[in-house]
Parts: C-alpha cells; sequence; structure tokens
C-alpha cells in the first residue's frame, strides 16, 4: 500500500485470506486496515460493495 498500487495490495489481502482465517491474521487485517496508509484499498471495498460485487 506504501507504494501506492492498490491492485497489487487487494490481490496481496485475497491470497492472503485464502491460506488462513485465523483470529491472529483477521485481528492484523483489522489494524492494516485502521491505519491511515489503507485509504485507497478501503475506497474499493467501499466502491465494490456500492456495486454489488
Amino acid at each position: 500500500m506504501r507504494s501506492g498500487d492498490v491492485a497489487g495490495a487487494i490481490t496481496q489481502i485475497k491470497e492472503g485470506l485464502k491460506c488462513s482465517q485465523s483470529q491472529e491474521v483477521m485481528q492484523r487485517l483489522g489494524a492494516l486496515l485502521a491505519s491511515p496508509e489503507s485509504e485507497p484499498v478501503l475506497r474499493v471495498f467501499a466502491d465494490l460493495l456500492q456495486a454489488g460485487g
């Protein structure tokens, strides 16, 4: 996310969740998404949810 590659960040999140959905992974993902640098990723997720996708 630091490099501005939103598509790459989303792909890595999706692939990571395929490997594990443990409590620790979910907590770390939540912390990551709560950070200010994740705003572009959250905007993409919001757009997807609004589009029904």
